[in-house]
């Protein structure tokens, strides 16, 4: 009578070699993956500043009254200045009340520079909305991230759209 002995896992060898493929597939997949993550926090800081444009235009309609767009400092405070520097921290919303301005909302990003169209300055001016729905001057707001450019792009009629590759990284 002959017993066959019946093999009943791995060997040492085979799951090195396992380990091996899998550390090579995932160093190749490293670069792509960072790309990714790069690419996903460029459309959130860009869905956010659409947000804030949609917000601004929303409420000058529906409370009848003037609101603004605009770059949020770093330190800005609801008391505080409220249109300095460039757009690279976040974006804010004001709303006019009487002849002082109200902070409705800011929204933060992690120093993404936001720039022109043609990508040789960054953005630093406001936008604001009339009663009417109506903004007070076209403007390009472009991001990138790894040769990927989305830009926000708002009409004098004050509609904002998303374009990939509209401005220059």
């Amino acid at each position: 009578m002959v017993f066959h002995l019946k093999k009943t896992g791995f060997t040492l060898i085979e799951l090195l070699v396992v380990m091996l493929i899998t550390a090579v597939l995932a160093s190749l997949a490293a670069p792509a993956l960072a790309a990714f993550k790069a690419r996903v926090a460029l459309t959130s800081d860009i869905h956010q500043l659409q947000s804030a444009v949609l917000l601004a235009r929303h409420l000058a309609v529906i409370e009848q009254t003037v609101m603004m767009v605009c770059p949020a400092s770093k330190e800005q405070r609801r008391e505080g200045d409220y249109c300095s520097g460039d757009y690279s921290s976040g974006v804010a919303v004001w709303r006019q009340y009487g002849e002082a301005w109200e902070l409705v909302r800011i929204w933060r990003w992690s120093n993404r520079p936001v720039m022109n169209r043609q990508g040789t300055r960054a953005v630093s001016e406001g936008v604001m909305f009339h009663p009417s729905g109506m903004s007070s001057r076209n403007i390009t707001w472009s991001m990138c991230a790894h040769g990927a450019n989305r830009s926000l792009v708002l009409n004098r009629i004050g509609r904002p759209s998303l374009r990939d590759g509209w401005g220059q990284c």
